[in-house]
């Protein structure tokens, strides 16, 4: 059940605890999505104490802790689960479809998507620098230029007239790549990880 794919009422009310955190540099659903995915594929072991923060945009707002506590903890729960099911997807080799929101605002279908991307690879940057002047991670460029604030075509084949399926059909390998090209380094920092946490709790016994 943890690693299950959220449904799509599950989906609605992270969505809406979402709109209700203040502020401003807050996720939505979709930048959750591309944060989740550049953190898991990424060359570092990340904890729900990191990646918190980084979905609030900061601590969480005071006002939604106090009185909505039990709610709050519901919420980030679905949001293992989710973080487990984009796991359990890589680790077997599939790809995971991005949470692409069709909002005929968005000049570029994704660019949210990519932008929460793009967190998740600027808190573990150094990895990734190595990876984004691979010659293989073309992709990946893509994502970069999708997240910037402009409306430059992403590349000669997607402009601003991209439909949301294009962008899927580059985004989902581009992360699967990369899960695999950082696994062996990312396990051994969950292990030096998992040793430091065991040897402090020792410690303080």
């Amino acid at each position: 059940m943890r690693h299950a794919p959220l449904g799509v009422p599950e989906l609605g009310q992270l969505g809406r605890f979402f709109s209700q955190v203040t502020n401003p540099s807050s996720l939505s659903l979709e930048g959750m999505d591309g944060l989740f995915c550049a953190l898991i594929a990424g060359p570092a072991w990340v904890t729900p104490s990191e990646y918190l923060p980084l979905l609030w945009g900061g601590p969480l707002p005071d006002e939604i802790v106090t009185f909505n506590v039990a709610h709050v903890n519901a919420m980030v729960w679905l949001l293992a689960r989710h973080w487990n099911s984009i796991l359990a997807e890589l680790d077997r080799g599939a790809v995971h479809p991005p949470l692409i929101a069709r909002d005929a605002s968005s000049v570029i279908p994704g660019r949210i998507w990519a932008q929460g991307f793009m967190r998740g690879v600027n808190f573990v940057q150094t990895g990734w620098d190595e990876l984004l002047q691979h010659e293989t991670s073309s992709e990946l460029y893509r994502i970069s230029c999708l997240a910037q604030e402009t409306d430059a075509p992403v590349a000669p084949d997607l402009h601003g007239q991209a439909t949301s399926g294009q962008i899927v059909a580059w985004l989902a390998p581009a992360v699967a790549d990369a899960y695999q090209y950082f696994l062996a380094r990312r396990l051994v920092d969950r292990l030096t990880v998992e040793l430091t946490v065991d040897t402090a709790s020792r410690w303080y016994k």
